[in-house]
């Protein structure tokens, strides 16, 4: 960080892991819960602020957006939690939450069962619930057009319920995505 004095540069904080002390060893351990990807944000974005005078607005969260299509312990809803809680606290004002969005898609058809395009729909379902959070930089296909979802949309309905499911459930909701 010694060249932040003298060059002014935008840092990217990678919150889907974090470092423990393991009988004396340095771990990286994945994050999995909203709390932990939390913590993880505000403590390295609160380093840089404090220790090295950055303001807010230089600071990007990569929040880990997961691939639904087995997501079976809720990695989706953790992610959108610690969003929430990130942009709830005061201390965080200012910074930006940005994640990659083609990844909620991987592995899925391209059709959902009401002919929609699922990918492009489950990116949009994801930002429909983020945005308002304070997600608000993409990684994402320059192409495509992002705008919210309506509450009624067969996706955004979908992958609400989603959301909800855990362990094997998930992968029976991801299912009805696509499959009639």
């Amino acid at each position: 960080m010694e060249l932040y004095g003298p060059h002014r540069f935008k840092v990217v904080l990678m919150a889907s892991e974090r470092v423990e002390d393991v009988d004396g060893a340095k771990v990286a351990k994945g994050n999995k819960t909203a709390e932990e990807i939390y913590a993880t944000a505000r403590r390295c974005a609160l380093r840089l602020m404090k220790d090295f005078g950055m303001p807010a607005d230089d600071i990007f969260v990569d929040l880990s957006v997961s691939a639904i299509i087995a997501d079976t312990e809720r990695l989706n809803r953790s992610t959108i939690d610690a969003i929430r809680m990130i942009h709830e606290d005061p201390d965080l004002r200012g910074l930006h939450m940005m994640g990659g969005l083609s990844n909620i898609g991987q592995q899925m058809p391209p059709k959902a069962v009401d002919g929609s395009d699922l990918k492009h729909s489950l990116e949009n379902a994801f930002l429909t619930l983020t945005v308002p959070n304070g997600f608000d930089t993409v990684l994402g296909t320059p192409w495509r057009v992002y705008s919210p979802l309506p509450q009624d949309h067969y996706v955004m309905q979908s992958y609400r319920n989603f959301l909800e499911q855990t362990g094997t459930n998930a992968l029976r909701a991801v299912r009805k995505f696509y499959k009639a």
